[in-house]
């Protein structure tokens, strides 16, 4: 009698189960009719973020000790935005904005029109498939394939802000 008891509680537990994974692949199902937002979700989450191109610790050599790194991600039509501040107590900063864009032309002409808006901008060998410093705005602005990245760091000299575009990983032409 018992071993009965037992089959009919695990077919129960089996049907209750199987139930549910049906009522779970429905709402996967209905939810996959709109792709859109859940494609943005996926995006957001697998994408590299701005915070992966820079550690706290890099930063506090650029800073000085106790760099704290604050995020924000978001995700903008198809684009997908993240930034990174370091800061330290004094107020030093290095912001990184990474945006992620669908196409690779898409990436190809907002670089394009930044550069054309961007004042006594010179080119920077080394960094991406296109890099250019702005001295007046203490930026660095670097394309790679489907990436924009900027970095803005008020306190880092011309050189420094140079050699973290090239550091950052995004390889060079």
């Amino acid at each position: 009698m018992r071993s009965r008891g037992a089959f009919w509680s695990l077919a129960s537990l089996a049907v209750g189960l199987a139930v549910l994974l049906s009522a779970c692949a429905n709402v996967a199902l209905l939810s996959s009719e709109d792709p859109k937002p859940l494609d943005q979700a996926q995006t957001l989450h697998k994408a590299a973020t701005a915070c992966d191109l820079l550690s706290e610790d890099e930063a506090a050599l650029l800073l000085g000790a106790g760099a704290s790194a604050h995020r924000t991600e978001d995700v903008i039509g198809s684009d997908v935005v993240t930034t990174c501040a370091f800061t330290t107590s004094d107020g030093d900063a290095i912001t990184i904005l990474r945006r992620e864009l669908a196409k690779p032309e898409d990436a190809t002409n907002a670089f394009e029109a930044r550069v054309r808006s961007a004042t006594g901008g010179e080119p920077v060998a080394g960094a991406g498939d296109a890099a250019l410093l702005v001295p007046a705005e203490r930026q660095v602005l670097v394309r790679k394939g489907t990436t924009l990245v900027t970095i803005t760091a008020a306190t880092l000299s011309e050189a420094q802000l140079c050699d973290l575009a090239r550091s950052l990983g995004l390889g060079g032409v």
